[in-house]
């Protein structure tokens, strides 16, 4: 009986600790929806080294909750007055470098990533 007793509780802790609304009652929060990430956009696709590049994001979510975002990659990432954009600088090495964006409702979170080309300046 005591076996049985901890499996009931263990289930009992898996359904309730997912933070999901499993219940019937109408004044219950409803299931959370993911941010819908639409667009990372950046202001070159292709630059020379040493050049600064602006990146935003363009996101929306479906609960209408307040975002939050995360962007990373390498380099130097410097925030602005606005969350959805950045400034970038990326490293001083010619190639193909990725800018990652995270976008959170708090409560889940998405991903997106996209490229720039550096190319090595002409001497």
């Amino acid at each position: 009986m005591k076996r049985l007793g901890l499996s009931i509780i263990a289930i009992l802790l898996s359904i309730t600790g997912c933070g999901n609304n499993l219940t019937n009652d109408p004044d219950s929060p409803a299931l959370n929806s993911l941010p819908i990430i639409k667009k990372i956009a950046v202001s070159q696709r292709e630059a020379t080294l040493n050049t600064s590049i602006i990146a935003s994001v363009e996101a929306t979510d479906p609960d209408n909750d307040e975002l939050a975002y995360f962007f990373s990659g390498e380099g130097t990432i410097t925030k602005t007055d606005d969350p959805e954009v950045i400034r970038w600088m990326p490293p001083l090495t010619a190639g193909p470098h990725r800018l990652s964006v995270a976008v959170s409702d708090k409560i889940g979170i998405v991903f997106a990533t996209t490229q720039v080309l550096l190319i090595a300046n002409e001497d």
